[in-house]
């Protein structure tokens, strides 16, 4: 069984629960550009990740971290799992950081990056071939999923009408997909077509549209 993560998801449900009956702690803990910027408070790069908006919210966070963390526990360790969620959670905010820093006001919260940058892991260390998500009945090619997820984001993230944390996904994903990486090197031998597919063409687009003289 993977203990870890069970244990890891009723902590991250716990904290949840404790921010919803005091505001105070949810203020604090909230990923916030304003505070990290010109108050310093990089822990909320962190602690963001382990309180959630809603029932909801956390629900389906919590659900797709299981679905995907349960096996690669079993099959690497509770270490991987959990480095793979602290740095990816780290890598989200770090470009959440970047792609927002001119927006003071901006603040998020959720285990999204984390549960990406897990879910990414998978895919590279679990040879599985595909990806099961719900209401689709049919198994997604872990192919299509890896790059369509990330220009879906990327769109998501550009269009900035939904109140998600788009950038936090696709930060989170790539962290993910490094230190799979790191965990067996030889990954990236075997997948350098499809990492190139999605790390390059991203690169390429978000530099385009962060820099390009309009």
């Amino acid at each position: 069984m993977a203990i870890f993560t069970i244990a890891f998801i009723a902590t991250i449900t716990l904290t949840t629960i404790y921010g919803f009956y005091h505001p105070d702690f949810y203020e604090k803990s909230c990923f916030n550009v304003g505070a990290i910027k010109h108050q310093k408070q990089y822990y909320r790069i962190i602690t963001s990740a382990f309180v959630h908006v809603d029932y909801a919210h956390l629900a389906f966070n919590m659900f797709s971290l299981f679905s995907f963390a349960e096996y690669v526990e079993i099959e690497y360790s509770s270490k991987v799992i959990f480095l793979s969620f602290l740095f990816s959670v780290i890598g989200g905010g770090v470009f959440s950081l970047i792609n927002n820093w001119k927006n003071d006001n901006y603040s998020a919260v959720g285990a999204s990056g984390g549960v990406c940058g897990i879910i990414y892991s998978s895919i590279f260390l679990m040879e599985s071939g595909s990806v099961n998500l719900m209401f689709i009945p049919i198994p997604i090619p872990d192919v299509v999923y890896a790059v369509a997820f990330i220009f879906v984001s990327y769109y998501l993230m550009k269009k900035g009408t939904d109140n998600i944390g788009h950038d936090a996904h696709i930060g989170g994903a790539f962290t993910g997909v490094i230190y799979a990486i790191y965990v067996i090197p030889w990954v990236f031998e075997q997948e350098y077509l499809l990492i190139m597919a999605m790390f390059i063409p991203f690169v390429i687009l978000y530099l385009y549209d962060r820099y390009s003289v309009r």
